[in-house]
């Protein structure tokens, strides 16, 4: 390699590398989410306080629709007296009502404004219970008049559960308006108003911790 050639390569090599000295790392440019309002936060607090309280009932979630507020849930079979652990059969006579029969709760919660156009949303709890219709005892027989009665010694365990539960639960049947869908319903208010506090518990804990 002649002279001229060597000096050439020589001084590529350092003007190359004095450009590379030159650049700069930039740190990638990423947008920043856009910050929610005191509005949207409060109801988000709300949104997500519900679905948990609700799972924490055990309640599976059937419907959200996020623009209108509204959380449903599918049907839940009533606590009976040996479920301890659960929480939806608020009262002594809740209890007992759904131990003796079986009963489905449903909850429908919708999140609203506290005030038209206002920051703050509260939301509307309200449970529906529900028991299948069931047709009355038929009697065919004395025989079968008079098994409903017979002395507990002369009748197997399983038989006298199943009599008494079947002529109890059509006792309290006849007490019940059916609805529409044939299917007899009413409200659950206290389970309804212990929802309602836990949810806003839940909100305010994480409005508290920015969650």
């Amino acid at each position: 390699m002649n002279a001229t050639r060597f000096l050439a390569v020589v001084l590529a090599a350092a003007v190359t590398g004095g450009a590379a000295g030159c650049l700069k790392y930039t740190q990638p440019v990423v947008a920043e989410p856009a910050l929610q309002t005191t509005a949207e936060r409060n109801f988000q607090a709300i949104w997500l306080a519900s679905q948990e309280v609700l799972r924490k009932y055990r309640f599976t979630i059937d419907r959200m629709d996020r623009r209108a507020g509204l959380i449903t849930t599918e049907p839940l079979t009533g606590q009976q007296f040996f479920e301890p652990w659960r929480k939806d059969a608020v009262t002594r006579e809740a209890l007992a009502d759904s131990s003796l029969k079986t009963l489905h709760r449903s909850v429908v919660v919708q999140i609203q404004p506290t005030r038209p156009g206002g920051e703050e949303y509260e939301p509307i709890v309200q449970v529906t219970v529900s028991k299948p219709s069931s047709p009355p005892m038929e009697i065919h027989s004395t025989g079968a008049a008079y098994g409903m009665f017979i002395l507990p010694e002369e009748q197997d365990d399983e038989d006298i559960g199943a009599t008494i539960l079947d002529y109890t639960y059509q006792q309290l049947e006849q007490e019940e308006e059916p609805s529409v869908a044939g299917q007899p319903t009413y409200q659950d208010p206290e389970l309804a108003k212990r929802i309602t506090d836990e949810i806003m518990a839940e909100a305010t804990w994480r409005m508290t911790m920015g969650r």
